[in-house]
């Protein structure tokens, strides 16, 4: 929760209790956020409709799910970790998450490969390159120019004299 919504939402808490100590009725820890007057629940229905006649006021055409869609958009847009978004969504696990907005993560492949390039470029340099002699001992198809990043117990033959 963003720290001006826990703001709005202190506010909007000292309302209610003001209206509830006028009927009565003090607020208790167990009361739903947004309730009718007398604590009973709303019938999510009613939210709905409530949010579907604020939007033809101001003349939008927008359901209130797309609230959600568009929340999570920003989200990722602004580059927040997808787990976190996938927690604050309500999600079970981050597939649900991915599969659903993985749409919206385009030249995430790109990102993820230049910053390994970043990363191993000072391993494969000339020099070091050079250094190694790789290309003598490497079968064909070998995939990694450096063989520090190679196994010797996973590719036996990989080290080996031709």
């Amino acid at each position: 929760m963003t720290p001006s919504l826990a703001l709005l939402l202190r506010d909007y808490r000292e309302q209610v209790e003001t209206q509830r100590l006028l009927l009565g009725k003090p607020l208790t820890d167990s009361d739903f956020v947004f309730a009718h007057p007398d604590g009973t629940p709303l019938d999510p229905s009613t939210v709905t409709h409530i949010f579907g006649r604020v939007v033809r006021k101001a003349e939008l055409e927008l359901r209130l799910h797309d609230l959600r869609h568009s929340y999570t958009s920003i989200m990722i847009a602004a580059g927040v970790n997808i787990k976190a978004i996938s927690q604050s969504l309500g999600h079970a696990n981050i597939g649900i998450t991915l599969d659903t907005y993985g749409h919206l993560l385009p030249g995430m492949g790109r990102t993820a490969a230049e910053r390994f390039d970043k990363l191993l470029k000072p391993w494969l340099s000339g020099e070091n390159v050079a250094k190694t002699g790789w290309f003598r001992y490497a079968p064909r198809g070998i995939r990694t120019h450096d063989p520090r990043f190679r196994r010797p117990m996973l590719c036996p033959l990989s080290y080996r004299r031709r």
